[in-house]
């Protein structure tokens, strides 16, 4: 059956609504905490999106979600009220369920679908519904009464439950077995696995874990490959059935047999297999003689040998559809062959009989029955196939299970690795940090061996002394010269010993003594440069303050000039002013003599008809002129008004200017003040310069002391010098030292052995080792040297026992000579070791004045950096100030141009005014003669009324063309 796609959208339940609005919240807004009204919002958007219709009580049934959600532990409300949060019990539900879905259908986590989460969470939840009544009636009935006994119809159950509904949730696998697998299940299930094994493949080239063996792959591929041949040749084996049908149709055509190709009633069960379906539906039996029909009761024609309708490709369907009928009877499905017809009872139709067969269409049927077989063969081999697939599958399924297994206990391993990893770094670093102090250890224990060694040495060289002393008792008075001797060179090698320590204190002290003098050197140059600096910006500041006074003085100045055009314009709006209440005035004597005017005019009415309106046009021009005059006295309030802000402007500018000249004093007085500071710099500098240059004579006057030193130990060099060779005489006393040094050297390789178990990190006390090695070498190559003189000193030794005679007499004069030299030398060292105390003292004294000169270099670059941000605040300060003096400035011009704009407003004034006054002349003399011609008319009038007759009508006429035009034109 074809799948079909349903109009209808699924229904979602109101906890999925809300879980589902709860993410989206989340996901657009970052928030933590939402809150209820927030989730209602959400859940009618989405359902507006979706085009989904709510119920009238939807609010309610959210607000009941929220509560079984919080009820389940999945929400909880936090503060402020009605918030809420997903708890960890919610997010370990969300995280199961999404692995759950993606174990179950093979997706990524990431990509599984949420409202499958929802589902999921909500499934355990979700309430079960009520069954139905099974109360339907069965479809189909078989009939019992009436027909034939052995006719059969397809039946339904006779009593129909409804089919529960299956959730999303994705379990096991289906356990149908392969065998009752339709084509479509087949086929389905197929890519399927086909998707698992490319998404296995996958997983195991890209994790490291499930390296697999390749032999369970090849075994499926292999697999694939022959089902894939046995299809081939099952839809080759198809196309020949179908050839083979279609050459018996046209041969059973040839043969003109009026009847259908039917069963015949014979023993031959191959032949009658072929026509019967192999699926074991019980037929009906066929009466002789009647209508061939179809088993739905479709007429069959005995001359074309097809149902109505007749299908488009005669032949090829019956037999494919025969096939597979038979292979789906196999597998489970119960539907009847094509081959199954039916005959009407009533029909005179007459059969085939077996005799009509030719021997091609039995050849024919023999090689359907051959092809027949082979796809039955193929079909158990297909099926064998599907059954190994099915196999190979559930074992893949478990390894995959065990992969799985595997990987989440990898990841479980994975934090207790990483806590071992970490703690195996703080073991090491313990480790390492105690092998240091081993090490350190050892190195000091070395240290001091090599003392001890040193000491024994020396204790040897005396025994050996001893030693020679005692060998040489044949000639005492030698004996005794070689001990007075060797106290000698002892006490010379001290002394000698003093002296290059004295040296080297010496040339390290002048080696400091020169680097300081190099440091402070390049500090004064230093400070020497950011004084040159700091002048050069205490210059600048004054020429930017001098700018500064003179820019003052320009704003004083243009401030003056405004000022003085301030007074001048005021002078001018007074005279404006007293001109303006003059013309006030005036106007106020012109608007009474108007209302006389018109009240004698109103007397005049009802006689001065054609007047009116000569008096109207006048009545306009006078409101035109009061217009003008309104508008003048605007123009003057609006130049007040000006005037009164030009003042206040006048006045923030002179404000402002106040505070520009005490900002200016200030930065005066910082200026004043760094200058100050400047000045107490160089000063301390001209001191430091004074100290250093005695500090430069008190080193000379040391290095010329020592130079003396130097010579006095150059002559007591050549004394060591002599002592020297009588000192060569002692060399004998090494003898003894070989054995010592080869035991100590054995001590060096045992120690050599105990630390060459340590680990890498001690190599440096293995060179050291190796160094000590080195001298011991050393030391035993000199102890052979020392052997080899103490040879030569022997047979010298049996020489000088003849000249032994000889010299007894040089002893005595020895003797005194030489305490004569120690009483000197010792004066000497007493002397050198006086001047070495007292080098020591002028050196300390020395590192005192570098220390204190290291501290005041520090107060003076703490002072500099001091002055360089004061000089920074005053720079900020003088560009505030020019910016400052910039929109003074800017003010100024402004304000120019506004007393410009108010002259020429004034001006404009004036002429309007003089206008104005024109005006007004021109309407007095227009009242002087309206007021003439009034005078003259009302004498007329009067003298008419005196002298007023009965008269005819013309007369009055005339009277009133009497009545000249005024001698003005109106305007």
């Amino acid at each position: 059956m074809v799948a079909k796609k349903s109009a209808k959208t699924v229904k979602l339940s109101y906890t999925e609504r809300v879980l589902g609005a709860f993410t989206q919240v989340q996901r657009e807004h970052r928030k933590h905490a939402i809150h209820i009204a927030t989730l209602r919002a959400q859940v009618r958007k989405t359902a507006q999106e979706r085009k989904d219709k709510l119920g009238p009580l939807w609010s309610n049934w959210v607000g009941k979600a929220i509560h079984k959600l919080e009820e389940e532990g999945i929400f909880a409300a936090t503060e402020p009220a009605g918030t809420l949060t997903l708890t960890p019990l919610g997010k370990k539900a969300v995280n199961a369920a999404r692995q759950s879905l993606s174990d179950s259908t093979n997706v990524i986590p990431s990509s599984v679908p949420e409202e499958l989460i929802w589902k999921e969470i909500q499934a355990p939840t979700r309430g079960t519904k009520r069954g139905r009544r099974s109360s339907i009636k069965p479809l189909y009935v078989g009939e019992s009464d009436g027909g034939d006994g052995d006719e059969t119809f397809p039946s339904a159950r006779a009593t129909r439950s409804k089919r529960p509904r299956t959730s999303t949730k994705r379990g096991s696998p289906s356990k149908k077995p392969v065998a009752k697998m339709t084509k479509t299940e087949l086929q389905a299930k197929l890519h399927a696995l086909q998707k698992d094994y490319e998404d296995a493949v996958w997983r195991r080239d890209t994790s490291p874990l499930t390296d697999l063996d390749e032999d369970e792959f090849s075994e499926t591929n292999r697999l694939k490959a022959e089902l894939q041949q046995r299809k081939a040749e099952v839809e080759q084996l198809r196309r020949e059935l179908a050839v083979a049908k279609g050459q018996a149709q046209l041969d059973e055509a040839r043969a003109g047999t009026p009847y259908r190709f039917s069963t015949p009633e014979t023993t031959d069960l191959a032949f009658s297999s072929l026509i019967r379906p192999a699926s074991g539906v019980p037929t009906r039996s066929r009466p002789l003689l009647g209508v061939t029909r179809t088993q739905s009761g479709s007429f069959i024609s005995n001359l074309s040998k097809q149902p109505t309708p007749a299908p488009s490709s005669p032949g090829a369907g019956l037999v494919d559809d025969q096939i597979f009928d038979g292979v789906a009877s196999r597998h489970g499905n119960d539907d009847t062959g094509v081959f199954d017809m039916q005959e009407d009872t009533n029909g005179h139709g007459q059969p085939a009989s077996p005799s009509s067969v030719t021997p091609e269409v039995e050849a024919d049927s023999e090689k359907f029955l051959e092809l027949k077989r082979a796809l039955e063969t193929r079909v158990a081999e297909v099926n064998q196939l599907q059954t190994q697939f099915s196999r190979l599958r559930r074992e893949y399924s478990n390894l995959e299970a065990a992969f799985r297994e595997q990987g989440s206990r990898l990841t479980s391993l994975l934090p207790q690795l990483e806590g071992e990893s970490s703690d195996s770094e703080r073991a090491l670093r313990r480790a390492k940090a105690e092998l240091e102090a081993s090490h350190a250890l050892q190195l000091e224990e070395l240290h001091r061996d090599i003392e001890e060694r040193d000491a024994s040495i020396a204790a040897s060289n005396a025994e050996k002394e001893n030693y020679l002393a005692r060998l040489s008792s044949l000639e005492q008075a030698l004996a005794d010269a070689e001990s007075t001797i060797a106290k000698y060179v002892a006490q010379v090698m001290t002394a000698d010993a003093t002296i290059v320590t004295l040296r080297s204190e010496k040339s390290d002290a002048q080696k400091e003594s020169e680097v300081e003098l190099q440091a402070q050197t390049s500090i004064v140059q230093e400070l020497e440069e950011q004084v040159q600096s700091l002048t050069m910006e205490a210059t600048s500041l004054k020429e930017m303050i001098e700018q500064l006074e003179a820019s003052k003085e320009a704003a004083t100045a243009s401030l003056q000039q405004a000022v003085l055009q301030q007074a001048l314009l005021s002078e001018k709006l007074g005279e404006k002013e007293v001109e303006n209440e003059s013309l006030g005035e005036q106007l106020s004597d012109s608007m009474n003599e108007m209302s006389a005017l018109k009240a004698t005019l109103t007397t005049s009415e009802t006689s001065v008809t054609t007047l009116m309106s000569r008096v109207s046009s006048l009545a306009d021009s006078l409101s035109q002129s009061r217009a003008t005059v309104e508008e003048l006295s605007q123009s003057l309030s609006s130049a007040r008004q000006e005037t009164a802000t030009l003042r206040e402007q006048f006045m923030t500018t002179g404000l402002s200017v106040a505070t520009l000249e005490s900002e200016l004093a200030v930065s005066k007085q910082t200026i004043d003040g760094l200058t100050m500071q400047l000045a107490t710099a160089v000063n301390e500098r001209a001191d430091l310069t004074l100290e250093l240059q005695s500090a430069q004579k008190a080193g000379e006057a040391k290095a010329l002391s020592i130079e003396e030193l130097k010579s006095v130990l150059a002559t007591r060099t050549d004394d060591l010098k002599k002592a020297e060779e009588v000192a060569a005489d002692l060399r004998e006393s090494l003898k003894g030292t070989a054995a010592k040094l080869t035991a100590e050297v054995d001590r060096n390789r045992g120690y050599k052995e105990n630390l060459s178990r340590k680990d890498a990190e001690v190599k440096d006390l293995t060179n050291k080792l190796s160094m000590a090695e080195s001298m011991a070498g050393k030391l035993q190559s000199e102890a052979q040297m020392n052997e080899t003189n103490v040879q030569n000193l022997r047979s010298q030794l049996a020489e000088a026992q003849d000249v032994a005679t000889t010299t007894q007499d040089l002893l005595s004069l020895t003797e005194t000579r030489h305490s004569r030299q120690l009483a000197e030398q010792k004066s000497v060292i007493s002397d050198l070791q006086a001047l070495l105390n007292s080098g020591r003292t002028e050196l300390d004294g020395l590192k005192s004045e570098l220390q204190d000169a290291h501290t005041t270099t520090g107060e003076l670059q703490a002072q500099l950096k001091d002055q360089g941000t004061n000089l920074a605040n005053a720079r900020v300060s003088l560009d505030v100030e020019r910016r400052r003096a910039s929109n003074l400035e800017s003010d100024l011009a402004a304000a120019i141009g506004r007393a410009q704009e108010v002259e020429e407003e004034l001006v404009e004034l004036r002429v309007s005014k003089e206008a104005d006054e024109a005006t007004i002349k021109n309407l007095k003399g227009m009242f002087t003669g309206l007021q003439e011609t009034n005078m003259r008319t009302f004498a007329e009038v009067s003298s008419k009324v005196v002298t007023a007759k009965s008269s005819p009508a013309p007369k009055r006429r005339s009277t009133r063309t009497v009545a000249k035009p005024p001698p003005f034109k109106l305007t």
